[in-house]
């Protein structure tokens, strides 16, 4: 389960399941895979090496099998020999396991084994070749033209996988359009296969040959082949001009082929054919796709219908609306698709040439504006019935803002039922917002006349008036805070703190909702108060603080600590200061006291960020707290306390409030005990302050019994290193990365030697020590360690070429990290860029996928010149489903830059994190295997 935000200053994240180890290990049979030697290099297990040299071929796949799967270069290299195997059984099972591996070096071989004797090693090399999310430079061409060779293989399995193969690599874009030419004889060849597999995989391929198949659409380089020719051309007709054999555009001969096949005998063929020529936008095809809406197969009914919505035809709206009305329940979402798409405003598509039409069929202007009225009529019907709401109304969606007046007309225009006019004021809602302002407003006036006409429950219109935020209507929804019914009122409020309707004029009606018979009513209209920043509420906001509940002094706290510009003012700021104070160090019991508290010391930190003078009021009292027989225990306000010195002292160091912090992260307290976790607690304040004369007794701390107290030392040290970059904690950071026997302190130890200060003289050593490390880690190291190393170098950007071999970990943040360190050097290394495509199109994790691609774009943000932006924070706190802290839960933490920080949390379930890059953030806790919960 991921939980994302927005890195802004103390954001808490509930991360919810169970908290589990870390630790992975490869076995086999219960013996270890891989063993380690001296220089942390990884040598086989006897009994794998025995399998793969066995005389008998069973046996050798047998160890193939075994190594498939297993993270490093040393196994891959292994499977990689063994694609020479004498038995063509071994070799095709290599080649299949290279498949899944994506070895870059393996293409090469695979390309040459498409020529390979045994038929079955051919098949399979073709396979393997299409996981393949990119090529290596210069193989492109050839894997082109051997792929075109296998396609008359005598073997159809061969045929098949060739085609696949080359589909796939077409819509990876992993060979280049300008091998088009060279690639559609051979595989309109196919389009007449005996084998209808082969025929329905040569449809698919010759789909991808298109602009919206593949190419074009992604390619930057210019005028390649699959694009279209931007002059005009009649429609239906070939551009006139004369253009040898084999240089046309290659998906202007794939359209009669495929035409062909929409009468084949089989219907994956005929339902493909009209995939592929919605994809080339072979609009000819316009006739044959409605004759195909009386096909004996639904599929092909299906995709032809949604072939037709490709096209914007307007001679299948009457066909589309009938279905959608009266079809088969399968068919109905996809006619509504179709109308959707006819409906959307803008140029009709450019169409694809292919045979002549007649001129009669051509849509003017005026019959696509009559086909657009039309579908959105048939859409706005499909509304009224229950069966048809959800696919119409995301069909109406799709269409945009331009359908919002038609949406605005029929809710005005009289009678209908609730459900209808509630699924209108839904769709008003979602595209209101969207709209220019002149069209918002009459959203706005239709909403609040319905308000009048009394057809939804209240609350369900206010809600609508707030997402759609015409200023013009916030009068009207003010006045509902009057409301007799609390759900309208707590809707009201609500609707006013959208973006676009809170102003001045809804003050008094705010202010005299703080004393609502409904404690949610008065929760919701303090922190409205707080996002209208006006000076006049502090006192009122003052007043609930001293004496409100749990929930509304929570409120008031927030809603004080928002304010910035304009101020409140000195006078005021002293008393907003003492009443926060009071409230995070009054160890008041019962529910919703510690979130008040909390919220309280979080809101202290944004005031002394403003207010820094304050902090001679603030920290005095604090620290006097900390000294109470309660919080001295760690229990009471102790923890929030902690959170409210962290806050206030954040990069700006205080003698006394390094003294307090100090004696309780040196305490003599076991672990798990409350004073343990309080030491836990003003090591994270420590990070915050980043106080150089803490420096000593930190690094004295890396030495304890306690895993956790080292390893947030760690993290303490290494928020030092941004500010006073000394020798002693350099030197402790990475001894406690090369000698600690614990993985998850290695791993913070990691993290901290990242915030390094650029152009620091550690520089050398710090690099040095990582790069070490990162070699361990590599055949017996755990993943989180490597993970945190990875993204360490790429911060201070330190990037190899032979760091290429993280983006075969096993490990999903070790792949991300990987990617953006080597994203540092791809721009100037083919290999690389190729390496980084594959990832990109093809990995299973969407982190990994998204660091690829913008290592291949070069806007990746890391490395040295990232350091003076990391000045955001983020508080963390990770509970399971009953609400109970995750004690010593690993999590990752994928950063706004996409790198992915692995963590341990604290044993009340915090996990603290400073010197962020501004933007969103996800994190996951991790299971035992490294999976996210």
């Amino acid at each position: 389960m991921i939980f994302s935000g927005v890195v802004l200053g103390a954001l808490p994240v509930l991360a919810q399941g169970p908290a589990w180890g870390s630790g992975v290990a490869g076995t086999l049979s219960g013996n270890p895979i891989f063993g380690t030697v001296g220089d942390g290099a990884g040598t086989m297990n006897g009994e794998v090496l025995l399998l793969l040299r066995s005389a008998d071929p069973a046996r050798r796949r047998m160890g193939i099998d075994q190594l498939e799967g297993l993270p490093g270069r040393e196994p891959a290299r292994l499977i990689l020999e063994r694609l020479s195997d004498s038995d063509g059984g071994v070799r095709a099972r290599s080649a299949l396991a290279l498949s899944r591996l994506r070895l870059m070096e393996a293409a090469g071989p695979l390309v040459d084994h498409l020529g390979d004797a045994d038929s079955t090693v051919r098949a399979a090399a073709a396979a393997a070749l299409g996981h393949f999310g990119a090529l290596p430079p210069g193989l492109s061409g050839r894997a082109a033209s051997s792929l075109a060779r296998a396609l008359g293989d005598a073997g159809h399995e061969v045929r098949l996988s060739a085609l696949r193969a080359l589909g796939d690599l077409l819509l990876n874009q992993a060979i280049p359009a300008k091998e088009l030419p060279l690639l559609i004889g051979p595989v309109l060849l196919r389009v007449d296969d005996e084998n209808v597999g082969v025929r329905r995989a040569a449809v698919v391929a010759l789909g991808r040959m298109g602009p919206l198949g593949g190419f074009g659409l992604r390619d930057p380089s210019p005028r390649p082949f699959g694009l279209r020719d931007p002059s005009p051309r009649p429609f239906g007709l070939r551009d006139p001009s004369p253009r040898p054999f084999g240089l046309r555009d290659p998906a202007e001969r794939a359209v009669v082929p495929l035409l062909g096949r929409l009468s084949d005998s089989a219907r994956d063929v005929r339902a493909e054919a009209l995939v592929s020529l919605a994809a080339l936008q072979a609009t000819a095809a316009t006739p044959a796709a409605l004759r195909l809406l009386r096909d004996p197969a639904e599929e092909v009914r299906r995709q032809a219908i949604l072939c037709l919505g490709s096209f914007r035809a307007a001679a299948a709206v009457p066909e589309l609306a009938q279905i959608l009305e009266s079809g088969p329940e399968p068919l109905r979402a996809a006619a509504a698709v179709a109308l959707g798409q006819v409906a959307r405003p803008g140029p009709e598509p450019e169409p694809r040439p292919g045979p002549k039409i007649d001129p009669a069929d051509r849509q003017g202007e005026a019959v696509a504006d009559g086909a657009r009225a039309a579908a959105v009529a048939a859409l706005l019907r499909g509304l009224s019935r229950e069966e048809l709401r959800p696919a119409a109304r995301e069909a109406l969606l799709s269409v945009g803002v331009a359908v919002v007046p038609a949406l605005a007309e029929q809710i005005e225009k009289g009678p209908g039922g609730q459900e209808e006019i509630g699924a209108l004021v839904g769709l008003l809602a979602e595209l209101g917002a969207q709209a220019p302002a002149p069209l918002r407003s009459r959203v706005g006036a239709t909403l609040v006349g319905e308000l009048s006409r009394g057809r939804l429950p209240k609350e369900q219109v206010v809600d609508a008036l707030g997402g759609v935020g015409d200023r013009a209507s916030a009068a009207a929804v003010a006045g509902l805070l009057l409301d007799g019914d609390a759900v309208v009122r707590r809707h009201a409020i609500e609707a006013l703190r959208r973006p676009g309707l809170l102003d001045e004029r809804a003050l008094h009606a705010l202010l005299s909702a703080t004393a609502d018979e409904d404690p949610e009513v008065r929760g919701l209209s303090i922190e409205a108060l707080g996002d209208l920043h006006a000076p006049v509420a502090v006192p009122r906001l003052l007043e609930v603080l001293a004496r409100g509940d749990a929930r509304t002094r929570t409120a008031a706290a927030r809603a004080l600590g928002g304010f910035g510009n304009p101020a409140p003012g000195p006078a005021l700021d002293g008393k907003i200061a003492q009443g926060l104070t009071d409230l995070v160090v009054t160890a008041r019991t019962g529910d919703g006291e510690p979130r008040a508290r909390k919220a309280g010391a979080e809101a202290l930190g944004r005031l002394l960020a403003r207010a820094p003078g304050l902090t001679r009021i603030v920290v005095p009292a604090l620290t006097a707290a900390l000294h109470r027989p309660g919080n001295a225990r760690g229990e009471g306000a102790a923890k929030e306390v902690l959170i409210a010195l962290g806050a206030v002292l954040r990069g700006h160091p205080d003698e006394l409030g390094r003294e307090a912090l100090l004696g309780l992260a040196q305490s003599s307290a076991e672990a798990h005990t409350p004073e343990a976790a309080l030491a836990l607690s003003a090591l994270a304040a420590l990070s915050a302050m980043r106080d150089p004369a803490s420096a000593t007794r930190l690094q004295r701390l890396l030495s304890h019994g306690d895993p956790l107290r080292r390893l947030r030392a760690a993290f303490a040290l290494g928020c030092l290193l941004v500010e006073a970059p000394a020798d002693g904690p350099v030197q402790g950071l990475l001894s406690t990365l090369a000698s600690d026997a614990d993985p998850r302190v290695r791993a913070e130890a990691a993290w901290a030697l990242s915030r390094l200060r650029p152009g620091a003289r550690q520089q050398a050593r710090v690099v040095t020590g990582l790069r070490q490390a990162l070699l361990r880690g590599k055949t017996d190291g755990d993943a989180g360690e490597r993970a945190n190393l990875a993204a360490a170098l790429a911060i201070l950007g330190q990037a190899d070429p032979g760091d290429a071999d993280l983006l075969l970990d096993g490990d999903v943040a070790v792949r991300a990290n990987g990617a953006l360190l080597l994203g540092l050097i791809a721009p100037s290394s083919d290999g690389l860029r190729a390496r980084l495509r594959a990832l990109a199109n093809t990995d299973e994790d969407h982190r990994v996928r998204r660091s690829a691609a913008l290592a291949l774009s070069g806007k990746a943000e890391v490395g040295p010149a990232t350091a003076l932006r990391r000045r955001h924070w983020l508080l963390l706190s990770y509970v399971d489903y009953d609400g109970r802290p995750l004690a010593e839960a690993r999590y990752r933490l994928s950063t706004p830059e996409g790198l992915i920080r692995v963590g341990v949390t604290d044993a009340r379930g915090g996990g603290p994190e400073e010197l962020l890059l501004p933007g969103r953030c996800e994190t996951e806790v991790v299971d035992e295997g490294g999976r996210g919960k």
